[in-house]
C-alpha cells in the first residue's frame, strides 16, 4: 500500500504478489491487486480481485467503493450505484467514494449531482486522482466551460494528467 501510494507501482506489484503467495485471501492484498489491475485499465480482471476481497470482508467501504467505481468503468451503472451509496454510508468521508458517486452522476448525464458529489470529494481529499478532471467535465456537462476550464487548470497542476490533456483540448 506504500509503494502504490507514493505511485511505486512495479515494487508495489511485488509485495502484492508475495502477500498472496503467502495468503491468497488477504484482503487488502487483493484489493490493492485489484487497484493496480484498473490503473492499468483492465477492470473485468480488478472486478474479480476485489470480489474476492469482498468474500473475505463484505462490508468494508473502500472495498465496496473500488467495486462500484470498476462496475462503473464497465458500464453497469445499475449495479454500481447501491455499492457506492452503502460505501458511503460506512464512511462519509471516503473521498474516493464521493468521486465515485460523481462519476455515476455524471454517465447518468446529472451534472448538479455529479459537482455537489465531486466537490464534497474535494474538500475532503484534493488529491483523489481524476477529481478536477471529472469537476471539468461535470462543469462542461452543466455549461460552464470557463469553470470546467479552471477545474482542468487545477488538476494539471497537481500533476493530472487527464485534467491537463483535457485543458489542452477544450481551453484556449
Amino acid at each position: 500500500a506504500s509503494y502504490f501510494n507514493q505511485k511505486a507501482y512495479e515494487p508495489a506489484e511485488q509485495d502484492i504478489r508475495e502477500a498472496l503467495r503467502l495468503n491468497p485471501k488477504q484482503d487488502a492484498a487483493l484489493n490493492n491487486q485489484s487497484l493496480l489491475l484498473a490503473r492499468r485499465g483492465q477492470y473485468a480482471d480488478a472486478l474479480t480481485f476485489v470480489e474476492r476481497a469482498l468474500a473475505v470482508q463484505p462490508r468494508q467501504p473502500y472495498y465496496l467503493n473500488n467495486k462500484a467505481y470498476l462496475l462503473l468503468m464497465l458500464n453497469r451503472p445499475v449495479e454500481a450505484l447501491p455499492l457506492v451509496e452503502e460505501s458511503l454510508r460506512r464512511d462519509d468521508k471516503n473521498a474516493w467514494a464521493h468521486r465515485t458517486l460523481g462519476i455515476y452522476h455524471l454517465r447518468q448525464q446529472q451534472p448538479t449531482q455529479a459537482l455537489t458529489a465531486l466537490r464534497r470529494a474535494e474538500s475532503l481529499d484534493a488529491s483523489v486522482e481524476g477529481v478536477y478532471y471529472y469537476i471539468g467535465k461535470a462543469e462542461q456537462a452543466a455549461g460552464n466551460q470557463k469553470a470546467a476550464c479552471d477545474a482542468w487548470q487545477r488538476g494539471a497542476s497537481i500533476g493530472d494528467a487527464q485534467a491537463r490533456s483535457e485543458r489542452q483540448k477544450q481551453c484556449r
